[in-house]
């Protein structure tokens, strides 16, 4: 388990004991369906885009089974273009992936959207990999009257020695990942900006 140092030695920026560090104010742990995730990675592969990744305690990004991920935008991007943005690439990518299938939900009292989805990669007939996804968009406040769009979410991975199983509780599972996703309280975003 990854421990975090003490934010005051360090500007009140927060690091994993690895050298993650976290740039939105989310260090973890997120605790989501009875797992604990730890930060795995952060990135800001854009000035007005960061990426934070985390994982149960020895899974690694490559062979993961569950995922959290915390993306934020520091624009006004709203959450209904956000969301139907992911519709967009996943309408593409069903050409080319048996296994892709989405659906949108809107929360118009909460101004949130979510889009949860499966994705899966083949060789010939065999199902090689499942994925499914959860996206949860919601509009936040950045300070200094700045909007900025908070996208969470969660991924659960199967490959082919689990694939079989999963599929036989795949709804329920489903159903059971939607309603917690969606009664998440989400977290407060506090960008570094450095």
């Amino acid at each position: 388990m990854k421990l975090l140092l003490p934010a005051l030695a360090f500007s009140f920026m927060s690091f994993a004991i690895d050298g993650t560090k976290d740039t939105i104010g989310v260090p973890g742990p997120i605790i989501f369906n009875q797992t604990t995730f730890e930060l795995i990675k952060s990135d800001r592969p854009r000035d007005n885009y960061y990426e934070q990744y985390y994982l149960p305690v020895n899974q690694t990004l490559d062979s993961f089974r569950q995922q959290m991920t915390v993306f934020v935008f520091d624009s006004a991007w709203s959450p209904e273009a956000a969301a139907d943005f992911k519709i967009k690439q996943l309408i593409e990518r069903k050409k080319s992936d048996d296994v892709c299938n989405y659906q949108k939900t809107v929360h118009k009292e909460k101004g949130e959207y979510m889009v949860d989805f499966t994705t899966g990669e083949t060789q010939g007939k065999y199902l090689l990999s499942h994925r499914f996804n959860i996206l949860r968009y919601k509009k936040i406040s950045l300070g200094k009257k700045r909007d900025g769009l908070l996208i969470y979410g969660y991924c659960a991975q199967q490959f082919l020695d689990s694939i079989t199983s999963y599929y036989k509780t795949f709804r329920t599972e489903r159903v059971a990942r939607l309603n917690e996703i969606g009664a998440t309280v989400l977290p407060v975003i506090k960008l570094d900006s450095k």
